[in-house]
């Protein structure tokens, strides 16, 4: 059987996500973007949702005698016709399963080495090409792959017992494993741990009191006390779930909004790591903080810029795609610049201690995007490299 005789059946898991919005939102996102960006593959014979626990016996019916199964566990996985296609065309040397390069895996050999960096889908796929055509042909050989996806060949699935779980079939496939570091799958990995460190580090070491708005669960607290378990470290979350997971790290946790905090207390600083942008009215919230500091107390924020080079090229040429989370997060309802926050933060009251501008690498197609718009006399390079501006100030 030659490779162009063989088709995919694709296996997508419908897991229930956990009650946060955003992860609501992810699940639904991935699978309904994979799809799309799938649909013109020629050898797709089809496309099954399956549930946890569902047996592989359940779906071979639907499976074509000559198909190779495409199997995610994982769905925070975006797929796209081009990894698809370099999968397949790695198991024509008889191995038992391929699995492709991650943004983001523990599984070192398929963690994919990104000289670039992406933020959107339009820029995921640019960056997704160059790793397809750079990198080398040659398969690399695993003890283990990645479950997140794994491309089973049929000879493999005929050869497993049939009544194991379709997420579980990883662990019962004999037979060579290979990572193709050509195939490569963008991962949304869990914000909501997140530590910010770059943001830790801002805390001046005169500050003892410390209200973490926005605190999800409980990663900033957590890596703080680590470092100063002397510190006070409140949260505020309005998710009751995540909430109560940073109750473990936080010396007090307020369940609400920001806008229905009565904080009993002052103090010292105020973190608001990607809050404001997810906020009816931000302007009026910076004042209600302002209010909260004790005298020369501190606001260290991070608000992501709204005129990256990457939104901007996605805007001028008709698009704007919300994703899970990232600067176009679905749940982002307000946008700034440098200008516009260091604005809002003067008219609330506050006076800039310092300003970092966080600029990763542009892709080769970015970087003739920004010298196009500087040699046209729009924007400015340091505006249009800057993806997040990290920005510490201080009650006046």
């Amino acid at each position: 059987m030659t490779i162009s005789q063989r088709s995919i059946s694709v296996f997508w898991p419908k897991f229930v996500p956990p009650e946060i919005f955003e992860m609501h939102f992810a699940y639904d996102f991935c699978r309904k973007e994979s799809q799309r960006l799938c649909q013109t593959i020629d050898a797709l014979n089809c496309w099954i949702d399956y549930a946890e626990g569902d047996l592989l016996s359940s779906f071979l019916s639907y499976v074509s005698a000559n198909d190779d199964l495409l199997i995610i566990t994982d769905p925070l996985i975006v797929l796209h016709k081009g990894a698809i296609e370099h999968l397949q065309n790695s198991l024509k040397n008889g191995y038992a399963a391929c699995g492709p390069v991650f943004s983001d895996s523990r599984y070192k050999d398929q963690q994919a080495k990104l000289d670039f960096s992406y933020h959107n889908i339009s820029t995921f796929l640019e960056v997704s090409q160059l790793i397809s055509t750079q990198s080398e042909s040659a398969a690399l050989l695993v003890d283990q792959l990645d479950p997140g996806c794994i491309l089973y060949s049929n000879d493999a699935i005929r050869s497993a017992a049939k009544d194991i779980p379709v997420a579980k079939l990883n662990n019962f496939i004999n037979g060579v494993r290979v990572v193709d570091s050509g195939a490569m799958l963008h991962r949304f990995f869990n914000i909501f741990d997140s530590a910010r460190e770059d943001l830790i580090a801002l805390i001046p070491p005169e500050v003892s009191l410390i209200l973490d708005v926005g605190c999800a669960k409980g990663g900033y607290g957590k890596r703080l006390k680590a470092d100063r378990p002397d510190v006070f470290v409140a949260g505020v979350e309005m998710n009751p779930m995540m909430a109560e997971s940073a109750r473990q790290y936080y010396d007090d946790v307020f369940v609400c909004s920001v806008d229905s905090l009565d904080l009993p207390y002052p103090v010292d600083l105020i973190n608001c790591g990607e809050l404001l942008e997810h906020l009816e009215n931000p302007w009026k919230i910076l004042d209600s903080l302002c209010s909260m500091l004790n005298p020369k107390g501190y606001l260290v924020l991070s608000v992501p810029n709204a005129g990256h080079w990457a939104i901007v090229r996605d805007l001028i040429q008709g698009r704007f795609q919300y994703i899970p989370w990232g600067p176009q997060c679905i749940t982002h309802i307000r946008w700034f610049t440098e200008n516009d926050i260091v604005k809002a933060l003067e008219d609330a009251g506050f006076s800039i201690d310092l300003i970092d501008r966080v600029q990763p690498p542009p892709t080769p197609a970015g970087n003739q995007f920004i010298q196009d718009m500087l040699d046209k006399g729009y924007g400015n390079r340091e505006h249009l490299l800057t993806i997040e501006i990290i920005i510490r100030a201080q009650k006046q």
